[in-house]
């Protein structure tokens, strides 16, 4: 709330004189003209310090005088601005009603003169003002009613220069709120408006600046969803408007922001050739003479150069990130005291940290760092938080680096750093400790976090303890601080896994008092959700039921019984490092591409969906209602012919070819998609021969599958033998397959030479419900953070397995020549046991992957949007048998589709059934004999229908 509005002495006079004078008899002079404009001005500073009551007050004032001299147009245009001035400041408060009271005094006024042109501008200012604050309210029909009375205004007074430049204004702000409700239609016709008034009036620079503002918003949302034609037309109008206009500083100033977000969305589509021509757009304006010495282009000049830092380092196109690197510092050093431009040096600091540091190309790294502790440390900016904070975040990034490397003194260097970042931001730690953390102390746990890490698997413990004691000692000083709180839960299991692998009991209990239970526990539904969207699945494991299970599988989702079994239970390899990094990069995956269901059909939104359909035929049905298990089915039954042997084209190397046919285990899985009651699945599924629309269409919802807790093995391994407790019903139970989770599918387009790529389904294209009536419609959006996420972990998943590929490759070609120059049989046999344990360890890196491998598909089937549930079984597992006997296809039981807890929820016929009424009443009965027959009986209810689809 703003600071409260005085009235001057005189106003108060004026307004005294008038309440106690006669208003009927009142005549008009200066002191009347003076008291209504004096009260428009009261109007809007009480609006602006939100005191409605007086607001009014003084509007009653105003509504008096104007309604005394209805003729006179001075007091009638006072009133008209009065009324533009409470339009805006009850619209910033949502108050529709007041909004609407004084949209209609300001109407009726217009209505009055209605061919005064300056009463017709104010008319034409609210408009702007009112369709601004309904399109942020996604009032749209409100907006357009505005929007058709300043077209009304606009056509009266078609060569009114600022009647004309209001309706510009109203055009680029519907379109922004357009824009954000994806209503092209809509954004389309005001940017035809724009357009029209743009071409009208091409010579005045104040609209031309409104087309110029307009296509920098264009060029972002363009940018955003990758439609490069539409962003290059809109750029191509901005560039002419500042062609045409080469010494106006505000469109010259419009170009250089479209020019740095055309330079962010060119980076992150990895375009280089589109990003440097804008970069040298921008580049040419910023070092005119006319403005190498204005600060808010050379501003734009360095966030232009910070993205480009930020995504050449990604792509490790070294030199051209050098270049950017040049012109950020040029532009730093010659607005040395510009607080805003310093700050985005550190910024590119921190990219430049951030992607070196990845590559370990540790010299450059510190050349930064240093570049960025020199602006930190500079006396102006010693106390500027956000570039304290980018140094402190750096820092964490460098910690976790260097700890990486094992270059424990860099390591330390940087985290002396951080602490004394904290001690100049917190000294008082008393003052503080009872209040929500500073961005730096959160900065500060989070690299003890990283460091706890790393010098406890190099298995450190006094440098891993002297940091734990850090992160305790925040974490003690912001009790209630819930992301604090959750960094200390990470430490905690950073440190209790090196204790638990080292046998070091009584160190790992001293932590697990550190977990505070019962402090977490109520907030263990908001940590759980932040966790979530981490892809991190440490806390969920502070509040499983069994202790040991906490300690078995803490960390990032190890599955250790499945990982020795796929290693053959071989110790030298299990015990292998490289091998346990490639295992956790993979599971970093997988946990990102676990579907996320929704409670209800309206939540479906960001990937999350609420049902899933598995297309099956008439047959498989049938045999369901019997009832017997849904059949996962061997992967290599699928219509897809190169099943499981995608992934090692994204690999990039032979030897993963050589390791295809020689599969340890037989994969099993079933399909699932988003698409209920899908015209194409129709098509390709479930069929009769010859006969497409006749299959089935099965609907489940999330307790079908295994929850966010999952912390079972994908391996079938024996189970243990429970204890007789004497109950002589069914073992169904006890021999049912576990539910499993869910994952989406990953589609590689690896045929495209120039850059391969992923389609992420769940992330690129989420489906959201438009409505309840038009439940088959489909809206995408993007999700681009989850979509860099799962872009990284594939990363990192390639980066480990070549690493272990070329080692092992090394040391074969070493081991051989020794061969070679072998001095005994001794000798020989020895190297040739190096060289098999080499091979071996190519093998079980390939072996590791077999998730991976079967999640990610030929981009052919990408319009499937297909979700699988993945079970991994040894040759000869006695659950596997032969579904037909006249075709080569296993399968393995999963859950019965008939059970209260997981029951099928929907069964929908294909168009082209025939009989199914009939069908569907026999189903009906025999689900319902089968649900009584059980002790207690069954309650569930299924829905049977047929489809509409419009099948030929």
């Amino acid at each position: 709330m703003s600071a409260p509005y005085t009235p001057s002495p005189e106003l108060k006079q004026l307004r005294s004189e008038w309440e106690n004078a006669s208003h009927r008899t009142v005549k008009f002079d200066d002191r009347w003209l003076r008291l209504a404009q004096g009260t428009v001005e009261a109007i809007f500073g009480y609006g602006t310090a939100q005191n409605w009551e007086e607001l009014e007050a003084w509007g009653e004032t105003l509504k008096s005088v104007a309604a005394r001299f209805a003729d006179k147009v001075e007091i009638q245009l006072a009133l008209a601005k009065g009324a533009v001035r409470a339009i805006s400041r009850y619209g910033t408060a949502y108050d529709w009603t007041k909004l609407g009271a004084w949209s209609k005094t300001l109407k009726g006024v217009a209505a009055n003169f209605a061919k005064d042109a300056k009463i017709q501008l104010e008319l034409a200012k609210g408009a702007v003002n009112a369709m601004y604050d309904y399109g942020t309210a996604h009032e749209w029909e409100k907006l357009e009613t505005w929007g058709d009375t300043l077209k009304s205004v606009a056509t009266n007074f078609a060569k009114d220069a600022k009647i004309q430049l209001e309706l510009a204004k109203s055009a680029v702000n519907a379109i922004s709120r357009y824009g954000t409700a994806y209503d092209w239609a809509k954004l389309g016709a005001w940017s035809k408006t724009l357009k029209g008034v743009a071409a009208d009036f091409a010579e005045d620079a104040k609209i031309q600046l409104e087309l110029a503002k307009c296509a920098v918003r264009a060029i972002w949302g363009y940018s955003t969803n990758n439609n490069w034609v539409k962003l290059e037309e809109w750029g191509g109008r901005l560039k002419g408007v500042a062609a045409h206009f080469a010494n106006v500083a505000k469109i010259q100033l419009a170009l250089t922001k479209g020019a740095v977000r055309a330079i962010s969305g060119y980076g992150k589509a990895q375009k280089w050739d589109e990003l440097e021509a804008w970069g040298k757009t921008l580049k040419d304006i910023a070092t005119t003479a006319r403005f190498a010495k204005d600060a808010k282009i050379q501003l734009e000049l360095a966030k232009g150069a910070v993205n480009a830092i930020l995504f050449y380092g990604a792509a490790q196109k070294w030199d051209e990130l050098e270049e950017w690197d040049k012109t950020l510092k040029g532009v730093a050093k010659d607005f040395a005291k510009d607080a805003k431009i310093q700050l985005e040096l550190a910024r590119g600091a921190f990219n430049a940290i951030l992607r070196y540091g990845a590559a370990q190309k540790w010299d450059e790294l510190e050349a930064w760092g240093k570049t960025l502790k020199g602006v930190a440390t500079t006396d102006r900016f010693a106390k500027d938080a956000k570039i304290q904070l980018e140094l402190a975040k750096s820092a964490v990034n460098a910690i976790s680096y260097y700890g990486k490397a094992q270059k424990w003194e860099k390591l330390e260097n940087w985290g002396m750093t951080l602490k004394e970042l904290d001690e100049s931001e917190a000294h008082d730690h008393d003052k503080v400790s009872k209040v929500v953390a500073a961005p730096i102390q959160l900065q500060l746990a989070n690299g003890a976090v990283n460091a706890i890490l790393y010098y406890g698997r190099a298995q450190a413990f006094v440098e891993m303890e002297a940091w734990g004691e850090t992160l305790k000692g925040v974490a003690a000083r912001f009790a209630v601080d819930k992301e604090i709180q959750l960094t200390l839960a990470k430490g905690v299991v950073n440190a209790m896994i090196p204790y638990r692998k080292t046998g070091k009991s009584k160190n790992m209990e001293k932590w697990k008092e550190t977990e505070e239970r019962e402090k977490w526990n109520q907030w263990g539904q908001e940590l759980r959700e932040i966790i979530k969207t981490q892809a991190d699945n440490i806390l969920s494991q502070f509040f499983r039921a069994e202790e040991k299970e906490f300690f078995r599988f803490a960390g990032k989702w190890e599955r250790d019984d499945d990982f020795c079994e796929l290693l053959g239970k071989n110790e030298e390899l299990i015990k292998n490092e490289n091998l346990r990094e490639l295992w956790e990069a993979q599971e970093d995956v997988i946990e990102l591409l676990r579907v996320e269901f929704s409670d209800t059909p309206e939540k479906e939104e960001n990937g999350a969906v609420y049902q899933v359909a598995h297309y099956i035929s008439v047959e498989d049905l049938e045999r369901m209602i019997k009832p017997e298990e849904l059949q996962l089915k061997g992967v290599s039954s699928t219509n897809d012919p190169t099943e499981g042997k995608i992934f090692q084209q994204f690999l990039n190397t032979e030897t993963a070819e050589k390791f295809c046919s020689s599969e340890m285990l037989i994969a099993v899985q079933a399909s699932f998609t988003c698409y209920i009651d899908g015209l194409n699945q129709f098509r390709l599924y479930g069929n009769l021969p010859d006969a497409p629309g006749t299959g089935l269409c099965l609907v489940f919802d999330k307790n079908f599958f295994a929850d966010d807790s999952y912390g079972g093995s994908f391996i079938n391994l024996p189970k243990r033998k429970r204890p007789d407790t004497g109950d002589k019903k069914s073992t169904n139970a006890d021999e049912a397959q576990d539910h499993l989770p869910l994952y989406w599918v990953l589609y590689y387009n690896y045929r495209n030479n120039d850059k391969p790529f992923f389609i992420h389904t769940p992330t690129q294209c989420a489906l959201r419900v438009v409505g309840q009536e038009s439940r088959n419609e489909q809206k995408y959006s993007w999700a681009s953070d989850r979509n860099t996420a799962i872009s990284h972990a594939l990363e990192a998943v390639r980066e480990k397995y070549l690493k272990i590929i070329k080692d092992a490759n090394k040391i074969i070609e070493d081991a051989k020549e020794k061969i070679k120059r072998a001095d005994s049989e001794e000798d020989e046999v020895k190297r040739s046991l190096i060289k098999t344990a080499a091979e071996e360890r190519k093998k079980a890196a390939w072996n590791l992957l077999i998730y991976l491998r079967h999640l990610v598909k030929d981009a052919a089937f990408a319009e499937e949007q297909e979700m699988r549930i993945l079970k991994l079984c040894r040759f000869g597992d006695e659950k596997i048998r032969r579904l037909n006997p006249t075709k080569d296809l296993l399968g393995l039981p999963y859950l019965h589709i008939l059970d209260e807890e997981h029951c099928v929820k929907k069964v929908i016929a294909g168009p082209k059934m025939e009989k199914f009424i009939s069908r569907s009443t026999r189903w009906r009965h025999e689900i319902a004999q089968y649900a009584q027959s059980k002790e207690p009986p069954l309650s569930f209810a299924i829905e049977f229908s047929q489809s509409n689809a419009p099948l030929a």
